[in-house]
């Protein structure tokens, strides 16, 4: 038999009334429950909205992608700005034998003004705040271009294998491709590019040698990859170099962007 509205409404409370009202230590957990959970949503709708801003990157440009790079953060690193792994032994033999070299021409200026905002994903890893202006990004990829060409036996410019097309990126021109380079074992992961520049800010991803790399953090330029040195994947010199501001930043890039390459094709002379 069915029952009534009013019977079923009398029921409703009396189970309140038994189950909650009588047992307020259950209410209070309930509530606090229900708080949790408010937040966690309030985080989690914050956090997606601020992903899907960032723009396309590696990752697909949706929840599975905000997902997908959620779920590595337990394996993420903290430490990006301490050039401290650069000195393990372990490490060092990884980048051998080239991995100490400078190939920067000369110290770096230390870097002026506050650091960039950098979200705390873990792909894409871009800055927020201090972006390279469009006629800037205008000359980065200029120099690419005459960067690559100066020095083609060596270098090859495509699409980013990491960031996809309409990211600039620079790669070692192998005999296979008509050039002189070799493939380095330790840029696998990264699909051995060597460079790229991330249009929607500027920034710059690079792998530089260990002694550069630790003269980029210790100056203020730039950033590790949160995953770099995981696993043994991307390499411990994968860095996030800030995007520059004005023409002195700019010849700071170009030095930067150079050893990364020179160090790649174990060059020393660079023509550029």
């Amino acid at each position: 038999m069915a029952l009534s509205t009013s019977r079923l409404s009398a029921l409703g409370h009396d189970l309140y009334t038994e189950h909650i009202l009588a047992r307020p230590g259950r209410t209070a957990a309930l509530g606090a429950a229900a708080l949790i959970i408010i937040r966690l949503f309030r985080y989690a709708a914050s956090s997606y909205a601020a992903y899907i801003a960032m723009g396309k990157g590696g990752l697909p440009l949706n929840f599975f992608g905000w997902m997908l790079q959620g779920s590595l953060h337990p394996f993420a690193k903290w430490d990006l700005t301490s050039p401290a792994p650069y000195h393990n032994p372990n490490v060092i033999a990884h980048f051998a034998p080239y991995g100490r070299e400078k190939f920067l021409p000369a110290p770096l200026p230390e870097r002026a003004g506050p650091v960039p905002e950098v979200p705390g994903f873990i792909f894409p890893q871009r800055q927020a705040t201090a972006k390279a202006s469009p006629e800037m990004q205008k000359r980065m990829r200029a120099f690419l271009d005459t960067f690559v060409e100066a020095n083609k036996e060596l270098l090859v410019r495509k699409p980013s294998a990491l960031e996809g097309v309409g990211t600039p990126a620079i790669f070692p021109r192998t005999p296979a491709e008509g050039g002189k380079a070799q493939q380095r074992a330790f840029m696998k992961a990264i699909k051995y590019e060597t460079a790229h520049v991330h249009h929607q800010d500027g920034s710059t991803h690079v792998t530089l040698s260990l002694a550069d790399a630790e003269e980029v953090l210790t100056k203020g330029w730039g950033r590790r990859h949160k995953l770099s040195g995981v696993l043994g994947k991307i390499p411990y010199t994968y860095l996030l170099v800030y995007a520059p501001r004005n023409d002195k930043e700019f010849e700071t890039w170009k030095q930067v962007v150079a050893a990364g390459c020179a160090f790649i094709v174990a060059k020393h002379e660079m023509r550029t």
